[in-house]
């Protein structure tokens, strides 16, 4: 090889190490975007579950209320809030028919929890919450 092949191959060869170069830095200035936006979505994720568990903290909480309220013995209320209560207590009912039905059937809360796949203190709370006003809890079993 003589001396002109050798620096038009040493030209090429830079020519193309440059190319290589500007092509790894363009790529990496896209990956760090890419991640930038990555970050800023999974920052913007993780408030949105920030607030739910809020929320669900405090939903609960407003359940336990509801169902601590539901353990003392109901005040004479005015017929027109009783049935409101009433109506809450069917449509606790139809959200969870199947709990309902199981505990129709004589299913003790284990059972259910176990048939339905749900957690036993769920079960247990659902049904206080179906249980009729003024109504004893139910001994269930087997």
């Amino acid at each position: 090889m003589n001396a002109r092949e050798r620096s038009d191959l040493e030209t090429l060869l830079g020519e193309f190490s440059r190319t290589l170069e500007e092509a790894n830095h363009e790529l990496l200035a896209e990956v760090q975007g890419e991640l930038r936006d990555l970050r800023a979505r999974v920052a913007a994720l993780e408030g949105q579950v920030g607030v739910a568990r809020a929320e669900a903290a405090a939903l609960s909480q407003r359940l336990m209320q509801h169902v601590e309220a539901q353990a003392q013995p109901a005040p004479v209320q005015p017929p027109a809030e009783a049935q409101a209560v009433d109506r809450a207590t069917e449509e606790i009912r139809e959200r969870h028919q199947e709990i309902w039905n199981l505990l129709q059937e004589g299913d003790d809360p284990e059972g259910i929890a176990r048939r339905t796949n749900r957690p036993l203190g769920e079960i247990q709370l659902i049904i206080r919450l179906l249980q009729p006003r003024n109504a004893a809890p139910r001994r269930q079993g087997r």
